[in-house]
């Protein structure tokens, strides 16, 4: 007899064999809600190099999962701070959340304190409310084991784009086994000083935990110019800010300096006059 999340591998599994080894992005979609259904944890890494259109597949993934998440702003960026991550937890329910920059709130050096064990709670709360996350970032070997391990179904990584044609970039995809919660659960470790995208696709072909190769399309299929535009000025928005608080802070220190700097010349310059004085006296 098969269990519940054999089957749902399983079934995701064969789709692909059927399609000859390419990933529909639909077949993640369903197996994303096959998971959400089941109220097992739903959470998708796409790594990659930046450039690679990571963000671009998120929001497809989020459009497809639920349809109105970008409108309603369920994207956390690298600027917002934890406790808005945990408000979204806390007031979402079957439905997906975005993670532009996953290592800023699941980074392996990340300390546990008060705030990252409230985090932690929450991520379990989501699954309990069949919520699903697409996260982004550059190498999922950078997050934190309980996260990555425990909690990734699935890591779609995004090797390379193209400028012309339909298809602009094309990933590898893997599906740990979710029975085991091993340092290296999707064999990224076998990917260690490759330096050619041929000897990559060889390696990834031979492990056990690929699955095929998926080709995203032009993001136009799957959201408005409207939804991306509103995804680019939330993302600058909170770039820009944190850029003028930075530059505030840099300001009021190099005020600070240079207010130091007029205090110790002060001083010198009295103690010359007193020297000039005492010598006049003398």
């Amino acid at each position: 007899m098969t269990g519940i999340l054999e089957k749902i591998i399983k079934d995701f599994e064969n789709r692909i064999i059927e399609n000859q080894g390419i990933v529909d992005i639909h077949y993640i979609v369903d197996f994303v809600r096959e998971l959400q259904k089941h109220e097992y944890d739903a959470h998708v890494c796409i790594m990659g190099q930046n450039g690679n259109g990571k963000s671009v597949l998120m929001l497809a993934l989020m459009k497809l999962l639920d349809e109105n998440s970008i409108v309603n702003g369920q994207i956390v960026y690298a600027y917002d701070k934890t406790s808005r991550l945990i408000t979204i937890l806390k007031e979402m329910k079957n439905s997906v959340i975005g993670i532009d920059e996953a290592k800023k709130f699941f980074h392996y050096k990340l300390g546990m304190t008060t705030e990252q064990i409230v985090l932690t709670n929450m991520i379990e709360y989501a699954r309990e409310n069949r919520n699903a996350f697409i996260v982004c970032t550059n190498d999922i070997r950078r997050l934190n084991n309980n996260y990555r391990n425990a909690k990734v179904q699935m890591v779609i990584w995004l090797l390379d784009r193209y400028d012309k044609g339909e298809v602009k970039s094309y990933a590898l995809v893997f599906v740990g086994n979710p029975a085991l919660e091993e340092d290296d659960k999707f064999q990224m470790n076998n990917f260690v000083n490759l330096y050619s995208f041929e000897s990559i696709r060889l390696v990834a072909e031979s492990l056990p935990t690929f699955y095929g190769y998926l080709f995203v399309d032009d993001i136009n299929t799957f959201i408005t110019n409207e939804e991306f535009e509103l995804y680019k000025k939330n993302k600058a928005k909170g770039i820009i800010d944190a850029a003028n608080k930075s530059l505030e802070k840099l300001e009021k220190k190099e005020a600070e300096t240079m207010r130091e700097q007029n205090y110790d010349e002060l001083i010198q310059r009295l103690k010359e006059q007193n020297q000039k004085s005492f010598a006049l006296n003398f």
